[in-house]
């Protein structure tokens, strides 16, 4: 017995020999995990398993939506309206907008930090190099 985390994965490949008990496609489908009986090293395809009632008219959606430029600007207004309920978001591209992002996170590092007692003088970072990178300090219980 296999235990396989079907709420992760979006297809289950069964190759030849492969035992499986009917609770286990229920459980497989129902977390909108297709499952496909296929033959020796995937090479021929028998038949497929999914939900009935699952489709993807969300995921087409929003690929519409992301590949058009004008609804993909108009759906990052209305996230950052989300964020910037006071912001004046009209006539803003992508960039000023993750530019407003930004600035809202630096502002929230040294006042974290500040509530938690670590020290903050800024984050200096080299990739692939941690002994040269910035370390956090412990100031004194907040």
């Amino acid at each position: 017995m296999v235990p396989v985390p079907v709420a992760t994965i979006n297809t289950l490949l069964l190759g030849p020999g492969t035992t499986v008990t009917h609770e286990a496609i229920k459980t497989a489908t129902a977390a909108n995990c297709s499952v496909c009986w296929v033959g020796e090293d995937s090479l021929l395809f028998y038949a497929a398993g999914f939900l009935p009632t699952a489709d993807t008219r969300n995921v087409k959606h929003q690929i519409a939506l992301a590949t058009n430029a004008v609804s993909s600007l108009q759906v990052a207004r209305a996230m950052f309206a989300k964020r910037f309920p006071d912001a004046e978001l009209d006539g803003k591209n992508l960039k000023s907008m993750m530019g407003m992002e930004s600035h809202r996170i630096r502002a929230l590092y040294p006042q974290k930090a500040k509530e938690y007692g670590v020290g903050w003088k800024g984050r200096q970072f080299i990739p692939g190099k941690f002994q040269l990178s910035d370390l956090t300090t412990l100031l004194s219980k907040p």
